[in-house]
């Protein structure tokens, strides 16, 4: 591991990074095609924010209002608050067509996401949500390709070279672990939860 990155940031890239970078592997989108993230202040939203910019790519988020500011700070064009009822309005006003593709990271977002991809897009599903297409826009589930180490290595660099920052929200002591665990499955954490076997 390189001395600038720390082993709880080790620690943290392989499962959302890995799923990350196979999601953008899966939408294959090009320079200045247009993504929405549902769910973009998690783990996986977090880092597909930052690896789609690098590469061209516009997006804009769903997330609770606490969190846009973050979302902008990381290369979202613009964020949305998937709480308030006119929130596929907003994006209608920024894309009137709808976007070119659409990536649902959480279970039952799927079926929202697809709403707001423009006829013949591409929705693709984390979750494996289950949704009908329609519109001819093509819907898949994220595909495994890479190998975890390929995939670490990958991003291990970009964070060397500052392309990208890995957001760890908090590190949990390994007695805190179920606090970590009902954290998770909030679906509401900004980045990266760690447990740490490292005494305080």
């Amino acid at each position: 591991m390189p001395d600038s990155i720390s082993f709880t940031q080790g620690a943290a890239i392989p499962v959302a990074g890995k799923t990350a970078l196979e999601s953008l592997r899966t939408l294959d989108l090009k320079p200045g095609n247009t993504l929405f993230v549902a769910g973009a202040s998690g783990a996986i939203g977090t880092i597909v924010i930052q690896l789609a910019k690098n590469r061209g790519i516009r997006v804009i988020g769903s997330a609770s209002s606490k969190n846009h500011p973050h979302l902008l700070s990381l290369g979202a064009e613009k964020a949305v608050d998937y709480s308030i009822a006119e929130w596929k309005d907003q994006i209608k006003q920024w894309m009137p067509e709808g976007v070119e593709a659409a990536l649902a990271i959480h279970r039952g977002t799927s079926k929202d996401s697809m709403d707001i991809v423009k006829a013949g897009g591409k929705v693709v599903t984390v979750s494996g949500d289950k949704v009908d297409s329609e519109r001819e826009i093509k819907v898949e589930q994220m595909q495994h390709q890479l190998s975890i180490q390929e995939a670490v290595n990958m991003l291990i660099q970009d964070m060397v070279e500052k392309k990208l920052h890995l957001v760890i929200e908090h590190v949990y002591s390994f007695e805190q672990a179920l606090d970590a665990l009902e954290k998770t499955e909030t679906g509401h954490a900004r980045g990266k939860l760690v447990v740490s076997m490292e005494e305080a």
